[in-house]
């Protein structure tokens, strides 16, 4: 059965639209957003984002020499639970909805939770509210509470037919059990890598997206007495920094 989660070409249309609307109510915001400049920005040895790309690209390789299909299956599920608790990844979509609701971008534009589920409903229930329904819906399908804490905490047993729980439970799609067939997980790891290798590659694509210095004036500059910033790009790196003017 397909599973539109699972959709890169949909995963990149909905998140090309979370960040277009955010431009369109204010370029230097949502600039700000996919810098992260509200922390202060970032050299490449000082960003987190770093090492979620490098994993990634080491598990690619590894998964591309022959291997048992239990081995593939564990790589995805360890690739699954580290792209999901990426920080990084979730301070950005969070900063993105902020802009998009006329507000400026923050440090920790997230709530203080024990977990990330409680951050995933955050930005479900904010997206929702914006209208984006899409992303809402995605958001809300791609993280997995149940399945990333059976594998964090050595809770499950592979079979020949799929994953079992050895204490909790899974709860999927409001039903509750401890087995869960391959192809039933597989679909949930390949719609969270999509979601995050598709993020990635859409702030590249944004930030890519400049490729000359250019000036703007904050929407919010009256209020601080900034006028006029110089956003900072080459054509090989795109955004690299930001230059307050006056």
């Amino acid at each position: 059965m397909h599973n539109p989660e699972c959709d890169v070409t949909r995963i990149e249309a909905i998140l090309e639209d979370l960040f277009q609307s955010a431009k369109r109510v204010d370029e230097f915001e949502y600039i700000c957003a996919f810098m992260r400049a509200a922390r202060g920005l970032y050299t490449e040895s000082q960003d987190s984002l770093r090492e979620v790309r490098a994993l990634y690209m080491d598990v690619l390789h590894l998964t591309a020499q022959p291997l048992r299909q239990e081995t593939l299956f564990r790589m995805g599920l360890l690739t699954y639970c580290h792209l999901i608790e990426a920080d990084a990844l979730y301070e950005i979509l969070g900063n993105m909805l902020r802009v998009l609701q006329g507000e400026r971008c923050i440090p920790e534009p997230l709530p203080q939770t024990p977990g990330k589920a409680g951050i995933v409903k955050y930005l479900v229930e904010r997206a929702s509210i914006l209208g984006k329904e899409d992303l809402a819906s995605l958001l809300g399908r791609m993280y997995c509470s149940s399945i990333r804490n059976a594998f964090s905490h050595s809770d499950y047993v592979l079979d020949e037919r799929g994953m079992c729980t050895t204490k909790g439970r899974f709860d999927i799609d409001g039903m509750k059990t401890n087995f869960l067939e391959y192809g039933r997980v597989l679909e949930i790891i390949t719609g969270g890598v999509g979601f995050f290798n598709s993020t990635l590659n859409t702030i590249d694509r944004h930030r890519k997206s400049y490729r000359a210095d250019v000036v703007l004036t904050p929407r919010l500059a009256t209020k601080d007495g900034l006028n006029k910033v110089r956003i900072l790009a080459d054509e090989c790196r795109g955004v690299y920094g930001l230059e307050f003017l006056c």
